[in-house]
């Protein structure tokens, strides 16, 4: 009777089934092109998967390649941020706060309400983007 050690040694090392061989298709370049372009950010092999077996489930996404809309909002975000203004206008809110700094109160507003709009810029920009906001 084999022992318990060399059942779990003949299992671990039991032939593993074979898998299929891939299959391959030929495409012209035009017929490439095009079904690149209706997979729209998916990878090509479950694009093709899901349009075969018509998969009414949506397959996982692969990261899509940036816009030029997407590349000029992530410049204006960069952009915001170091240009450094938020923080500067969050000092000055501050410095107004503690007494270090008085300035007349429609100023003050002003000053308040431009943070406030540079906050939502940041915060539109981001969603735009189809980011998380880390901090605000």
């Amino acid at each position: 009777m084999p022992s318990q050690i060399q059942s779990d040694f003949k299992a671990a090392h039991a032939p593993k089934p074979k898998r299929m061989a891939p299959l391959s298709v030929r495409l012209s370049k035009e017929q490439r092109v095009q079904l690149e372009r209706d997979a729209v950010g998916m990878s090509l092999n479950a694009y093709v998967i899901s349009k075969l077996f018509d998969n009414p489930t949506k397959p996982k996404r692969r990261c899509k390649e940036p816009t030029q809309k997407d590349k000029a909002i992530a410049r204006a975000l960069r952009q915001l941020s170091q240009a450094g203004l938020v923080g500067y206008l969050l000092s000055q809110i501050e410095a107004i706060e503690e007494n270090h700094l008085s300035l007349p109160e429609d100023e003050e507003e002003q000053l308040r309400q431009a943070y406030t709009d540079c906050c939502s810029l940041r915060r539109d920009l981001i969603e735009a983007l189809g980011l998380e906001a880390k901090h605000e």
